[in-house]
């Protein structure tokens, strides 16, 4: 402003010099114009320095482009930590660490967008779950690290999503280091933490993705649009320190589902029954491994697991007259269970495995001869492959991995195995 009043005075002076001196009219036409210029530009001047924005302002270009309020001020608080993967952020005045139970984030002055009643199995989580502030919007992950099923509102959260679409001018944040919402560029984000474990840049470098990696599903990912941060993403999917699991404790109760299972009458002639006679007992797989306790199995505790989680699996291995079965055994519950309220997937019989008699429906058994199998499977819908010592016959079913599989050797069955383990709960209503 100062460079501009000097100019004026100049101009001013150089007038006064002409119009005391008697040059030419043409020297007198060809300054006129410039006076009469400079002068109504000083007025415009004195008036704009009565209601003139502060020096530091730019100058508007010839087309202004639609500008972004200034987010937010927020002081960067003690409680932050100087390291990425502490998996804070200051957002306003507050600090957030994650993972947190969903009642603490609740607690902050969110507003789940979404049924908090919905549940989650054991060790699974979500994507994105929409909270509100007003009409602020964030996304966060939902996870549950308990051993049985429970609502979100139960669950933790393992993340946070915050961009600049949702926040606008109306909420910033602070990344651990000072980076800042609006204000950080790649630059600064490189001297705090270093190079980032993943860099994208588009080709005119208008988007940026810098991504933090720490471990499998622990890291932390910046957006940047026009070179400044506009977009966060946290996930830290860990337990922490005085996380409440008592949730996941095992009953000695038996399950309702288990209770519910009832032993086939016959083997019948349906394979999408998955009935079997088995060492002399009739099963439906699968089928509770208390059910083939009851027919004389006995539990192999140092190779079997103790429990398996809600909606889970784990291992057993049962024993009967020399003969082992070791087999996945599904948890259909919502809670955890003990393995003998688990439920057996999988039966064989064969030579050289688990030395048992096996009946399938259509009364295939083993030691029946390849011709009698044929005939009995001629309406049926299996496959065969013959190898160079035996013939596999597959008979399918609806679902990947339940099966019945044959074996035949030199002309005869000798091996059958059955193969079921739905994931639904409800095949057994």
């Amino acid at each position: 402003m100062k460079k501009r009043l000097v100019t004026a005075i100049l101009v001013l002076t150089m007038v006064m010099v002409f119009a005391g001196c008697k040059k030419s009219d043409v020297v007198l036409e060809d300054a006129e114009p410039e006076v009469t210029d400079e002068v109504e530009w000083e007025e415009d001047v004195e008036i704009e320095d009565e209601a003139e924005e502060p020096e530091t302002e730019p100058e508007p270009t010839e087309e202004p482009a639609e500008e972004q309020p200034a987010p937010k001020a927020a002081a960067l608080s003690a409680e932050l930590s100087d390291d990425i993967y502490s998996f804070q952020i200051q957002i306003d005045d507050t600090v957030y660490q994650f993972p947190m139970m969903y009642s603490d984030f609740e607690a902050m002055g969110w507003e789940y967008d979404g049924d908090s009643s919905s549940t989650l199995e054991p060790y699974q989580y979500t994507f994105t779950e929409t909270w509100k502030k007003g009409d602020i919007k964030c996304y966060t992950r939902f996870a549950n690290l308990a051993q049985s099923v429970l609502p979100y509102s139960e669950c933790m959260v393992a993340g946070i999503t915050l961009e600049e679409y949702y926040l606008k001018d109306k909420m910033t944040f602070i990344m651990p280091g000072g980076i800042q919402y609006m204000v950080s560029t790649k630059e600064d984000i490189e001297a705090a933490y270093g190079e980032p474990s993943y860099l994208y840049e588009s080709d005119d470098s208008d988007y940026m993705t810098m991504q933090y990696k720490y471990d499998y599903h622990r890291e932390v990912e910046f957006n940047l649009t026009d070179g400044v941060l506009k977009k966060v993403d946290i996930e830290n999917l860990i337990e922490f320190e005085g996380m409440d699991t008592s949730s996941g404790e095992v009953s000695d109760e038996v399950p309702e589902i288990v209770s519910k299972y009832k032993a086939p009458k016959e083997v019948g002639d349906d394979f999408s029954t998955f009935n079997v006679e088995y060492d002399g007992a009739l099963y439906t797989l699968p089928a509770p491994v208390a059910e083939f306790e009851a027919n004389g199995w006995k539990i192999v505790a140092d190779k079997s697991d103790e429990t398996a989680a809600a909606q889970s699996y784990g291992w057993v291995t049962l024993m009967k007259n020399n003969q082992s079965l070791r087999v996945m055994a599904n948890n259909y519950s919502d809670k955890a269970a003990t393995i003998n309220n688990c439920f057996v997937t999988k039966v064989e019989g064969g030579d050289y495995s688990t030395n048992m008699s096996i009946t399938i429906p259509r009364g295939i058994t083993r030691g029946m001869e390849e011709d009698k199998l044929k005939e009995l499977l001629k309406d049926a819908d299996y496959e065969s492959e013959d190898s160079t010592s035996y013939t596999y016959y597959e008979i399918k079913s609806d679902r990947v991995n339940d099966e019945y599989e044959i074996i035949v050797r030199d002309g005869k069955v000798s091996k059958i195995e059955v193969s079921n383990s739905p994931r639904l709960k409800e095949w057994f209503k």
